[in-house]
């Protein structure tokens, strides 16, 4: 084989390595399997309220902290009329129960930290979850930042107080309540709802905190299937950084021999 028909064939294959891929997972947690990508998780009340009805916290069926009766769904095998995570849920969730009381007087915040380092293009998926007749007061939020930069706002839950929903019980039996939670006009039951967004920006670190305020043993809200996907960042030109120095030392060769042949 002639030294430019090899040439030609190495350009050939560094271009090929070179075509964009997919978006893939590169950061998860409040599902069946460990936390993948986690830096940090900061919530002060994540050991639990004095009293066991309330929560703000990381959860799961089975502990280490108990989840509040009001999370749980026990209808399909004893009377049990309000509930979000049915007996078959085992994986972690984050629980929220009536959160403003004597340990705390006002809103809780959660915070995670995910390394996000060499990605681009950051989807943020999250399945919600809720029921109560809330309190005009109750409403959650989600935030987002870039390393040290400012912060922006993802999601609002809110209470629409002209509304009503129905929610559905593991037994079948069906709940109506006044006053539901809102997403995004979407109002939340105790199903989860999944919701996607894409992040603007890019960095190494990725903070997301959570704001909620939840006033009322018998309103409960729950949020799982955190998940983060992004595109490697060296991919984003089209052409990766070690495809680039591959070509260079390719070519190198056959752009001596040309100016010799001059």
């Amino acid at each position: 084989m002639s030294p430019s028909a090899r040439t030609s064939l190495a350009l050939t294959a560094c271009l090929l390595s070179a075509a964009p891929t997919h978006a893939g997972l590169i950061a998860a947690d409040l599902g069946d399997a460990a936390p993948q990508g986690l830096l940090d998780y900061q919530n002060p009340f994540q050991a639990g309220f004095s009293a066991s009805d309330d929560a703000f916290a990381r959860l799961r069926r089975g502990g280490p902290l108990l989840p509040p009766a009001a999370l749980l769904d026990d209808s399909a095998t004893t009377t049990d009329i309000l509930g979000i995570v049915a007996e078959s849920m085992s994986g972690w969730f984050f629980g929220v129960v009536d959160n403003v009381n004597s340990d705390s007087p006002g809103s809780a915040t959660a915070q995670w930290q995910f390394d996000v380092t060499g990605f681009h293009n950051l989807t943020l998926a999250l399945d919600m979850a809720a029921m109560g007749d809330f309190e005009a007061s109750d409403y959650f939020l989600w935030h987002f930042a870039f390393d040290t930069g400012s912060s922006g706002t993802l999601w609002r839950g809110q209470t629409d107080e002209s509304a009503a929903q129905t929610y559905r019980l593991s037994s079948g039996a069906e709940v109506t309540l006044n006053d539901p939670l809102m997403v995004d006009g979407v109002a939340l039951s105790n199903n989860f709802t999944s919701f996607l967004l894409p992040l603007a920006g890019v960095g190494s670190t990725l903070t997301l905190t959570l704001e909620a305020a939840l006033n009322g043993g018998q309103e409960a809200l729950a949020f799982r299937h955190l998940s983060l996907a992004g595109s490697p960042l060296e991919r984003a030109t089209g052409v990766p950084l070690a495809s680039t120095l591959a070509l260079t030392l390719v070519a190198l060769p056959w752009l001596y021999r040309r100016k010799r042949l001059r």
